[in-house]
């Protein structure tokens, strides 16, 4: 395995300006009443005695089934319903957190101590070794590709001599022999000069702008202990991406936050990518670390910095890097250990977490959702990623009024017909809602691209197997297990769809 950085991908993935969209005012219009009214029914409360749990009503388990009158649509439910012991929901504003540099020094001194901080670059380029091994897996890939031009999965090279991420879910496809060629004619021609080893230039961890964009942000690296792994960390602060991730995965190839992949989804997760990948991280041994040690040192760690939330969820899982070589072969580490997800929790309910990272209305700029995910292994906390974190700033409802539980599943029976029932060249859709919980969602506020509100809210997780038909006889189907995103959600206040996607 090389020793050099494919960090590109890991951190200026991060870093990427999100442009915005036009504002429609009609849908802004909508939009403001919707709210006006919602949070006059929140405030109608008759009875302010009452708790969550005795507005709401929900049983401890839930377990119906239905299906479309067209046999299309089938939605199973056994389902823990999980409602917080709350005496009283809230509606709050909140706003976009910027990352300051107060919070960048703590994060620091935290993690790195006094140890010297290197520029991310310093990584990414190639010594003359490095490019020579580089050269032997390019001939390689050079006589699979010749003849018959194979399609493979392999990281895009650039002209320099950085390599970028590959996607293993999109092999690309290699029709020519001649651009493999080309290329390790150049590198044989930059490896005669190359460096033999590789040049650190120490840097700071100051969030600053740099290359004339219009957000600040900051990337360092130190070495370990042996010189030949980092430990890598990144603050940025990019319209309403707040952000901080750090990683020390014990290798030198990626640094980022890794890919989470069940068990039970590594072959799909590794297809395209070539065996040899998916062998090595299915044959990892499970942790030594027991769940609650992990729940342990993340609480710890959340404790220390200071960071106002709570453990939402712990799973053991894979972390996979996705930076694979020119023949498919993963190249960065993949970790096995316990991924841990901290929200907010204001007041005694907690945000619902969403592996959906942004919501992107019709109107304005894209705005990420809060959690903190830590993964912790048999070596402590090797992972932490903090985005989109909020700001609070004030109470527009103190004590909701709040739909029964039953009034709830009616509306979600209805638009899942609404909502799915109409998708084109389906032949079967179904649907297994083994999750549902009460919890707040953010949506997006009018006339404000990162201001918005938390709304108690009802959330539907579970699978969903689809058969499409493909024409001339063929089928394709696609199954989504515990996806993270919940397939509904609906406002606990006034009974209204939230499109998650969308931020309202």
């Amino acid at each position: 395995m090389r020793k050099h950085l494919a960090f590109v991908t890991a951190v200026l993935t991060v870093i990427i300006i999100i442009t915005g969209c036009a504002e429609t005012p009609e849908t802004v219009s909508v939009m403001k009443k919707d709210i006006e009214q919602m949070i006059e029914t929140a405030n109608s409360l008759d009875d302010k005695s009452a708790t969550v749990n005795k507005q709401v009503n929900a049983p401890e388990v839930c377990r119906k089934s239905y299906r479309s009158k067209d046999g299309i649509l089938e939605v199973n439910i056994d389902a823990d319903v999980i409602v917080p012991n709350a005496e009283t929901s809230r509606i709050i504003r909140v706003a976009a957190h910027e990352i300051t540099q107060n919070e960048v020094d703590k994060w620091t001194d935290f993690l790195f101590h006094d140890e010297d901080l290197y520029d991310v670059a310093c990584f990414s380029e190639m010594t003359r070794p490095e490019m020579e091994e580089y050269i032997i897996e390019l001939k390689h890939a050079l006589a699979v590709v010749s003849g018959e031009g194979e399609q493979i999965a392999y990281s895009e090279v650039a002209a320099d001599g950085k390599k970028s991420a590959g996607d293993a879910d999109t092999p690309m496809e290699v029709s020519a022999a001649d651009e493999l060629r080309e290329l390790i004619t150049e590198l044989q021609k930059k490896a005669a000069s190359a460096p033999e080893e590789r040049k650190l230039v120490k840097t700071s961890n100051k969030l600053e702008y740099h290359d004339k964009q219009d957000f600040t942000w900051t990337m360092f690296a130190s070495l370990n202990d042996d010189g030949s792994t980092i430990k890598g960390f990144n603050a940025q602060n990019n319209h309403g991406f707040g952000s901080i991730t750090y990683a020390d995965r014990g290798d030198t190839v990626y640094i980022g936050a890794g890919d989470y992949v069940r068990d039970s989804e590594l072959k799909e997760w590794f297809a395209g990518s070539g065996e040899k990948a998916y062998k090595s991280a299915a044959a990892l041994s499970e942790p030594e670390i027991s769940e609650s040690e992990a729940i342990k040192l993340g609480d710890s760690f959340v404790s220390s910095l200071n960071i106002d939330m709570q453990l939402y969820s712990s799973e053991k899982m894979n972390s996979c890097s996705p930076v694979f070589d020119v023949i498919g072969n993963q190249e960065g580490r993949s970790v096995k250990g316990w991924r841990l997800i901290y929200t907010r929790m204001p007041g005694e309910i907690p945000i619902t977490f969403t592996e959906q990272q942004c919501s992107a209305p019709d109107y304005g700029e894209w705005w990420g959702y809060e959690y903190l995910s830590l993964f912790a292994t048999d070596t402590g906390i090797i992972e932490a990623d903090l985005q989109c974190p909020y700001d609070e700033l004030e109470i527009l409802c103190g004590n909701c009024r709040l739909m029964d539980f039953e009034t709830i599943m009616e509306v979600f029976q209805k638009m899942m017909q609404v909502r799915y029932g109409k998708e084109q060249d389906t032949i079967n859709d179904l649907f297994d809602i083994t999750s549902i919980r009460f919890g707040y969602t953010r949506i997006t506020e009018e006339d404000s691209d990162f201001s918005g509100l938390l709304v108690p809210s009802w959330s539907f997780f579970g699978s969903r197997y689809t058969v499409y038909d493909c024409g001339n006889g063929k089928t394709e189907e696609i199954n989504v297990e515990n996806s993270g995103i919940p397939f509904m959600t609906v406002n606990a206040v006034d009974g209204t769809v939230i499109d998650i996607e969308k931020g309202y």
